[in-house]
């Protein structure tokens, strides 16, 4: 069987989605940040870290999280292209079910992002940023209540966040 439609059950699949960020309760504990190599992490059984990223998963998933539709298009692409467009249906309808829970949130992006990405990529230039990973460190420098970063791409530790489950 492919690894695609072996790990879809790792999925996190209570992704909630809504353009208003203030809507969503918060707890004492902050918000992470889910970044695509998380997400491949938890899609690809053949991936380095994908027993990591399960044991993490397993134990913070109960955690109010935030990604944005930018890291969200990364794995998408890679279903589409690997797995078809059945897989690629349950994922979206996934993210869509997880709507209801309000324990995550996808940000669609603020109309301030695309002047400001230029400067980050420029400030970090020496890092090879995608501009995904620009998107994700405006959320974090935006958004006081995102805490950390589930992730495993070492440009997340630019935020300043603790980066996990590994500090990179």
């Amino acid at each position: 069987m492919p690894w695609w439609e072996a790990s879809i059950h790792g999925l996190p699949v209570d992704m909630a989605h809504h353009h208003d960020r203030y809507l969503y309760p918060q707890d004492e504990t902050g918000q992470m940040l889910i970044d695509t190599s998380a997400f491949i992490a938890l899609l690809h059984r053949q991936d380095q870290y994908h027993q990591a990223a399960v044991r993490y998963w397993q134990t913070h998933r109960g955690s109010p999280r935030v990604t944005s539709i930018f890291i969200i298009q990364e794995p998408y692409i890679l279903l589409r292209y690997r797995a078809g467009t059945k897989l690629t249906s349950s994922f979206l309808e996934a993210i869509e079910e997880s709507t209801k829970t309000g324990l995550q949130r996808v940000l669609w992006g603020e109309s301030d992002w695309t002047p400001r990405i230029p400067a980050i990529l420029a400030q970090y230039a020496d890092q090879d940023l995608s501009y995904t990973d620009a998107i994700s460190l405006l959320i974090c420098r935006d958004i006081a209540t995102v805490t950390r970063v589930f992730a495993f791409d070492h440009h997340l530790g630019l935020t300043g966040l603790p980066v996990e489950p590994y500090e990179l």
